[in-house]
């Protein structure tokens, strides 16, 4: 596959000189900000912001929103592109979609959370770990309980053939039904702090159930 380089410059620039696009769909709440801050503090620029030039001749952002908003004045690693305003519309639509898309080997997850060792300065990032772990711990329930299998033979999507023992419920089918006023009942009931782990106990639960009925 024959790909075009994009990138045509490299340079330090303050945050607050370069221009947010006005098309960016991404929204960052309290949380994501507070979380990303925790890692920007803990490790620093690992890499940077993307901007192309629009009609006026600024440096307007493609991609690292949330990090110009943090770093206000200070100055921070930029590479210029020579996208069009087209283009980079498409990019701000799907670049981070498609990164979205990746999942997640949970023992490499659960080995990645078990080796870090985040201070008391890190309360965000602590705390998203611990979410991850449940999650992690969740997946490998459901790839042990063999959802593509349980039941018999699937038909497109998912569905069993009418007539057909559905077995056991996949556990990620189980996962999507649980609204939040049940995990809220979960965290009461059993005292824990996170959702992540509340989802873990449910899983868990429910996966004792399937052995005990079999």
């Amino acid at each position: 596959m024959n790909v075009r380089d994009r990138i045509i410059g490299f340079s330090r620039v303050r945050a607050s000189e370069l221009k947010a696009n006005p098309s960016n769909p991404r929204q960052h709440d309290e949380r994501e900000r507070e979380v990303f801050g925790d890692l920007l503090s803990r490790i620093g620029f690992a890499g940077a912001l993307l901007a192309y030039r629009n009609a006026d001749g600024e440096l307007e952002l493609v991609d690292g929103a949330l990090r110009k908003d943090l770093m206000e004045d200070q100055e921070v690693p930029v590479l210029e592109t020579d996208l069009t305003p087209d283009e980079a519309r498409e990019l701000l639509l799907f670049f981070d979609r498609v990164a979205g898309m990746a999942t997640y080997n949970p023992e490499i997850t659960l080995e990645l959370v078990e080796r870090l060792n985040l201070n008391g300065d890190a309360a965000a990032l602590a705390h998203l770990a611990d979410e991850m772990e449940a999650e992690a711990q969740i997946e490998s329930m459901s790839s042990e309980a063999n959802p593509e299998t349980a039941g018999g033979t699937s038909q497109p999507g998912g569905r069993k053939k009418r007539g057909e023992d559905t077995g056991p419920t996949p556990i990620k089918a189980v996962i999507s039904v649980f609204e939040l006023q049940i995990v809220e009942r979960a965290l009461s009931a059993t005292q824990e702090k996170n959702r992540g782990t509340a989802l873990s106990i449910i899983c868990q639960a429910f996966l004792n159930s399937i052995g005990e009925t079999n």
